[in-house]
């Protein structure tokens, strides 16, 4: 059986892909607010690496791929949501 040990320190990439400028600074905003400060993000960019998206999106749709400190929270924030689904039953798909 493994050792546990703490993890080596990593840096959180998070993506926000929407035909509404607006709506991309609201991700970035509430992911500032429940994260901290962005080390650097990338300048707005046009989505164009697949049509996956675009019968539950629509089209013309844009990305900003923001890069922050991997912060103990995000891990202990995503272990409890997790472990509360995990109690709960709930599947997520």
């Amino acid at each position: 059986m493994g050792t546990i040990s703490n993890h080596k320190p990593v840096i959180l990439i998070t993506g926000f892909i929407s035909r509404y400028p607006d709506a991309i600074e609201w991700g970035l905003d509430q992911s500032i607010s429940k994260w901290g400060p962005l080390l650097t993000k990338s300048e707005l960019f046009s989505f164009e690496e697949t049509n996956y998206y675009e019968p539950s999106m629509g089209e013309d749709l844009s990305c900003i791929l923001p890069w922050r400190h991997l912060l103990t929270e995000f891990y202990q924030h995503t272990f409890r949501v997790s472990k509360s689904n995990e109690e709960s039953g709930t599947e997520i798909s």
